[in-house]
């Protein structure tokens, strides 16, 4: 790289250190950010959601009809919007079939169960301790996710930063960085949503090929 003035050579080197920056105190903070990077993506998803596919929402939940508060209507999809995303599957057949698989396995109703984030928690579990293999898959899967929500926060960061620092400097470097912060959050930003997304349908997924399994292995034995 062939640096014209001094003048590049120092944008160049503030460019590097607030990004570095960025990701520096992304990784920080990743003892909770999954769960700063889940609020983000829920809060663009629902604000999708509520713009695009309103009247369908109302269809699907009727109680949404009620709130005449925008704030009351976006936390109402916000809440169904957080990962395991029980707003895509909780109106599917196959997510019965959970419930049902779950109440097999434990004896017990999903509700009287100690976990959170409805079936899901159960179904991570029953997969670790059903089949290696494909535990395995959703480790290496999980893994990933985190990896870009670390990444995601440290460039959401990084805006955050650029634009603290161009209204207190009025320089222009500094809108520069935030433009190239902002196109990273969006790309992060997008494959994290997309890997966390099928980190959820993998894992109901794999519960359902384990509890298929199972009912066909109790059947075999039935008949012998």
């Amino acid at each position: 790289m062939v640096f014209n003035s001094p003048s590049s050579v120092l944008q160049t080197a503030v460019l590097i250190i607030y990004l570095a920056v960025g990701l520096i105190i992304g990784y920080m903070i990743k003892a909770f950010a999954m769960e700063a990077a889940g609020f983000i993506e829920s809060c663009v998803l629902s604000l999708c959601l509520l713009k695009r596919h309103y009247r369908a929402l109302g269809r699907l939940y009727p109680h949404l009809n009620r709130q005449k508060s925008f704030l009351r209507r976006f936390s109402y999809i916000r809440r169904r919007c957080i990962f395991p995303y029980p707003i895509i599957h909780e109106r599917k057949a196959y997510y019965k079939q959970l419930y049902h698989i779950i109440k097999q396995h434990s004896d017990f109703a999903v509700k009287d169960l100690p976990i959170s984030k409805g079936p899901f928690s159960y179904c991570k579990r029953l997969i670790k301790v059903s089949s290696p293999e494909l535990w395995e898959e959703s480790i290496q899967l999980e893994a990933e996710v985190r990896m870009l929500g670390s990444l995601f926060l440290a460039s959401f960061t990084s805006l955050f930063i650029a634009l603290v620092a161009a209204q207190i400097s009025q320089k222009f470097i500094f809108l520069k960085i935030a433009f190239i912060a902002l196109s990273l959050s969006i790309l992060l930003g997008i494959a994290f949503s997309r890997r966390r997304r099928n980190e959820a349908r993998y894992t109901y997924l794999n519960t359902l090929l384990i509890g298929g399994k199972q009912k066909q292995a109790l059947s075999q034995k039935a008949t012998v």
